[in-house]
């Protein structure tokens, strides 16, 4: 439920787990920023963290260059495996959004970064 940028984690240093949601272009702006979350502080002492984090990243990787069959089972083997995680929610989002290339595919020189038309 909580978005940090870029300089904010920077600020933050390591005293606070996050994990990247997104990279955005807001409007008016040419340079895109990514977005983090931060963590139930407990999340990453799991023994799992790393495996779904990997995984988490390898969807993220894929969604960027279009690869949604890919990317896609990196969701599933997420949802499969973590679907209890506090993360969850994100994992589905990213699938929504890439259900929604059927019918509004990304322009073939996308970079990866969602663009907002609104503030």
């Amino acid at each position: 439920d909580i978005l940090l940028g870029e300089s904010t984690c920077a600020a933050i240093g390591d005293r606070l787990p996050i994990v990247e949601v997104d990279r955005v272009r807001v409007k008016g702006k040419q340079v895109a920023v990514t977005l983090f979350t931060p963590l139930p502080t407990a999340m990453p002492a799991q023994a799992s963290f790393a495996d779904e984090m990997r995984l988490w990243q390898l969807a993220l990787d894929f969604y960027r260059q279009q690869d949604a069959k890919q990317a896609l089972t990196s969701l599933e083997a997420l949802q499969h495996r973590f679907g209890s995680s506090a993360l969850s929610g994100l994992y589905s989002q990213l699938g929504e959004r890439i259900d929604r290339w059927a019918d509004h595919p990304e322009p073939s020189d996308w970079d990866g970064t969602r663009t907002f038309d609104s503030k």
